[in-house]
């Protein structure tokens, strides 16, 4: 397993291009970028505030002294470290080329955001919904009006409105578009007429109104009455071979119809049976259930030290135990064969379609994804697992891909200690075909006692309250996911090992 470098937990410092080259001086002695919001230590070292942060934070969590990254002094973390504004100052009225492709924009950092939210150059997402395709700020309009696949358009028939690329099929749909008669008369008129007009008023070929009966013929709409006069004969022919066919045919599903009724009886008589064993099985299981009852009642009079020398006891209930087994099973019961009882070894979730999660999360419309619950052992704790793909919250300019825990109201929770203080241990499964290759990214969480009374996602869940979501326990730089074969095929393995109470 690989712990997670130090320098990629919490990324700070801009990514712009500065006119001029930075001094050092205001280069963070973590990250090796801008400084950000930067601060100062008691020992004159200047950090990006959030990596300052998230140095002493690991230090807390191990339980190691304050320190000085740079030349490892000891620190207070409220009187030794202090804002540098002056420094701040100086770095925000640095020169920047704006980062999009094709424009020659140059101003102080502090405006660079008021000029993004102008610059005709920035790339942005179409505003059609559904669409998801990029474009330059000045190409936006018209790629809306004129190019976009998810424009709005009215049907020029129903006036129904779709986007641009589903009209083609709408058209092959629509109840309003005008077509031609199928009988070819020269009328034009709309699909949803169409059987009306046949029916009514086409004034071409019509079938035989004996057409399903096996006449063929067509004629003019005007000539049906002289064709069925002339035809009588013809017609009552057709209509005595289908009568005959459909006597046949009902011959046959009447023979049919008695098979069936006859497996139907034997089905019964079978179920009958099948009622009679089951009531004398249960009768048994009950009569057991007694025994063992009372076979307890009368051995748990007995002291520690008979009840571990009674071999007679032993054998008794063992031997009803098999019987109230098979038993269950002949009455087709679930037996719980686990008497285990402890912590499930691991739980493994799989992520499918990472990067649709990704997207999702970046755009806004969906931020967190969760696992399905599952339960630490056979009597544990109910859980399930949290993951946002795009956090930004610790660092706007570097988003990360977070994991939490989710404590829930279980079925034991009347029997088990709280608060939750299991060590839970992170793993992203790298998933090279070579294991002698694999590198897992790790981290684990494991509250301590002093800590319990703090951590109010660790207390019992229940009331109004039945599931409790914790803060984000493990953070993973997405520089790090594509460093190995983390993601593969879309999908990434995410393995949650509960250990036993600290």
């Amino acid at each position: 397993m690989v712990e997670a470098p130090r320098n990629l937990q919490l990324p700070s410092g801009y990514d712009e291009e500065f006119v001029y080259e930075v001094e050092d001086d205001f280069i963070c002695s973590i990250c090796q970028l801008t400084l950000k919001e930067p601060v100062q230590t008691r020992c004159g070292h200047r950090f990006c505030n959030a990596c300052l942060e998230e140095h002493l934070r690991r230090q807390e969590v191990q339980n190691q002294p304050y320190t000085c990254p740079a030349d490892r002094k000891g620190l207070d973390r409220d009187r030794d470290v202090f804002p540098d504004n002056a420094t701040g100052r100086k770095i925000l009225s640095m020169m920047i080329k704006c980062p999009s492709d094709g424009c020659l924009w140059t101003g102080e950092l502090r405006n660079k955001e008021a000029h993004l939210e102008a610059c005709p150059f920035k790339i942005v997402t179409c505003t059609s919904e559904n669409c998801h395709v990029t474009v330059k700020r000045k190409d936006l309009e018209q790629h809306v009006t004129d190019t976009c696949e998810w424009r709005i358009i009215e049907c020029e028939y129903c006036e129904d409105l779709h986007p641009k690329r589903h009209v083609q099929d709408h058209l092959e749909n629509c109840s309003k578009i005008p077509l031609p008669c199928p009988n070819s008369c020269g009328d034009v008129i709309p699909r949803e007429m169409i059987p009306n007009h046949i029916d009514k008023d086409c004034p071409l070929l019509v079938p035989c109104p004996y057409a399903q009966m096996g006449c063929n013929k067509k004629f003019l709409r005007e000539n049906v009455d002289s064709h069925l006069e002339s035809n009588m004969r013809e017609h009552f022919e057709f209509a005595c071979v289908q009568l005959n066919s459909t006597q046949v045919l009902l011959n046959k599903q009447r023979v049919q119809l008695d098979k069936t009724r006859v497996q139907l009886d034997e089905t019964r008589d079978q179920l009958d049976e099948t009622q009679v064993n089951l009531y004398a099985t249960r009768g048994q299981l009950d009569e057991t259930r007694v025994q063992l009852v009372e076979t307890k009642a009368k051995l748990s009079r007995l002291t520690q030290d008979q009840l571990k020398n009674t071999q007679e006891y032993q054998e008794s209930t063992r031997k009803l135990n098999e019987k109230l087994r098979a038993l269950q099973m002949q009455m087709g019961m679930e037996v719980d064969t686990d008497k285990d009882g402890g912590c499930n070894k691991r739980f493994v979730w799989k992520i499918k379609s990472y990067s649709e999660s990704l997207r999702q999360a970046r755009e806004g419309v969906k931020k967190k994804i969760e696992s399905d619950p599952f339960y630490t052992g056979r009597y544990g704790y109910k859980l399930k697992v949290f993951a946002h793909p795009y956090f930004k919250e610790l660092s706007p300019i570097s988003p990360q891909f977070v994991i939490g825990i989710v404590l829930m109201e279980g079925k034991y929770d009347g029997i088990l200690p709280w608060p939750f203080s299991r060590k839970i241990t992170f793993t992203i499964i790298d998933q090279n075909s070579d294991l002698k290759e694999r590198k897992n990214y790790s981290h684990f969480f494991s509250p301590r006692k002093r800590e319990l009374k703090d951590m109010k996602f660790l207390e019992r869940p229940g009331g109004k309250v039945k599931a409790v979501e914790s803060e984000p326990l493990f953070f993973i730089p997405h520089k790090v996911l594509i460093t190995r074969r983390y993601i593969v095929n879309n999908t990434l393995f995410l393995e949650v090992d509960v250990g036993p109470d600290d």
